[in-house]
């Protein structure tokens, strides 16, 4: 059928006095396309569309645009791609001159049963902690959304913990243990309550984990002179 088009247009050419190159040119194929979200309709820039079979690939401008020219009339598998978004395959049939066409794709979505924490040292030990739900937790984008300088800004409304402030000096106290009682403080899994306490700045902190009484904190905290709730804090999420 192509080959018969093909070659009415070269005899129409030469009856007309039309080049044979201009017959040639005139029954190629030539598309615009343009990616889109399906959804919202917004266009997808950056879009890799693939002519299969041909290696041939376009990308899409900020307009979500391609274009494809010279192509032979018939059918041509595309191929797009692009980050965010699930691979769309497409066979169009081509007719000869400018032809226009929509490719939509569908957002990648995830569904999870579960979570799996991936992590190693200190950060798995905190992720392996917090999952267990004994104490309380604050991550560092829970630091940060708090817009948090000390750890008494932190912590501030914890249940069980009271934060008293006294002519600009703030103490941290358990209220769940001995009155008055005072939490010990680790860094990075060391001990720390001379160089922390309810002052120290947070800023660079990616976990802290807050145990209201002795036995609620973790066995390895759990020291025999324990009178009170533990504090952790870490910094470093190497071993």
């Amino acid at each position: 059928m192509l080959h018969s088009t093909f070659a009415f247009a070269l005899s129409l050419a030469a009856t007309l006095g039309v080049p044979a190159w201009a017959a040639a040119q005139a029954v190629t194929a030539n598309l615009t396309g343009r990616v889109v979200n399906r959804e919202t309709r917004d266009a997808v820039q950056g879009a890799r569309v693939v002519l299969v079979g041909t290696g041939a690939a376009a990308i899409s401008d900020s307009a979500g645009r391609f274009r494809y020219g010279g192509l032979a009339p018939g059918d041509h598998r595309f191929e797009v791609r692009a980050i965010g978004y699930a691979k769309g395959v497409w066979l169009l049939r081509l007719g000869p001159g400018e032809q226009q066409h929509e490719f939509e794709l569908d957002v990648l979505s995830y569904e999870l049963t579960g979570v799996v924490v991936e992590a190693h040292g200190s950060l798995a030990e905190f992720e392996r902690r917090r999952l267990r739900g004994m104490g309380f937790f604050f991550t560092q984008e829970e630091i940060e959304r708090r817009h948090a300088v000390t750890l008494s800004d932190l912590i501030r409304g914890v249940p069980g913990v009271q934060t008293t402030c006294r002519q600009g000096s703030c103490v941290i106290l358990m209220a769940r243990s001995t009155r008055g009682c005072r939490p010990e403080y680790y860094l990075d899994g060391f001990p720390a309550s001379f160089s922390v306490g309810s002052d120290f700045q947070v800023q660079g902190i990616y976990g802290v984990e807050v145990y209201r009484t002795a036995s609620e904190a973790p066995v390895q905290y759990r020291k025999p002179e324990l009178r009170c709730g533990v504090i952790l804090l870490w910094s470093r999420m190497g071993p």
